[in-house]
């Protein structure tokens, strides 16, 4: 999988590896604990690479590791398998609660300016981020769903995961842009990073009002703008 130079420095690692000696460590029934000492940073300049294993959201990094991509699943597991150890995660289930609460809280800071009801609200974003049509664990769903329980018009946008959201919304209305998401809007949410909502400006001026929450803080606020921003 890897090139020979990448190899000899993937082995060359293996091989500086240090075993944990018997004494100071603690063996578990699916688990090995050992006390940390010291801690020491160094700044070097490396090369790095991220490359995306197809359809299974599996990341092979940097040394040849093998990471995953969905990090609400990733604290699950971990709060799942805290508790078959008997430890109760109280840092774990705090960062899940405040992750849920964000949805809700953009909600809110909306309603702050704007009743919503019987009014055309933008949502820019539909999956659960850039670089993909996967809309598992959106924070679009709770919008999108909180938005409707307020009465109102949602009209939303994504570049590629429009289809996937349409199977779950099939009632809403989904525009071709995200300037046409926004004509007419009363409100917006913006609840995915694309790179191309960080670059809208004059399409904001099309909105019947301009308000617009940023779940994910990539809007640059500016006058003519009630902006208000938060992330998750």
């Amino acid at each position: 999988m890897f090139l020979p130079e990448e190899r000899q420095k993937i082995e060359s690692r293996l091989d500086d590896r240090k075993d944990i000696e018997p004494t100071g460590h603690s063996v578990g029934d699916s688990f090995t604990t050992v006390p940390v000492r010291d801690i020491s940073i160094t700044e070097d300049e490396v090369d790095v690479y991220s490359l995306e294993v197809e359809d299974n959201h599996t990341f092979v990094t940097t040394d040849g590791l093998v990471v995953h991509n969905c990090f609400p699943k990733d604290v699950d597991a971990l709060r799942a398998a805290a508790r078959e150890a008997g430890y109760e995660p109280q840092m774990l289930d705090a960062a899940n609660a405040v992750n849920e609460e964000q949805p809700r809280r953009l909600l809110a800071l909306l309603d702050d300016h704007v009743d919503v009801a019987g009014r055309r609200v933008a949502v820019l974003g539909l999956s659960f981020k850039p670089g993909t049509d996967d809309i598992r664990n959106s924070r679009a769903i709770p919008v999108i769903e909180g938005l409707r329980d307020r009465g109102a018009e949602v009209v939303a946008y994504d570049p590629v995961a429009t289809e996937p959201m349409r199977e779950q919304f099939p009632d809403i209305a989904y525009a071709d842009s995200a300037a046409a998401t926004l004509d007419g809007a009363a409100g917006a949410a913006v609840v995915t990073d694309w790179d191309e909502f960080a670059a809208l400006d004059s399409e904001f001026d099309a909105m019947a009002e301009p308000v617009v929450v940023d779940g994910r803080r990539i809007i640059e606020r500016r006058e003519g703008i009630t902006y208000e921003g938060l992330t998750w």
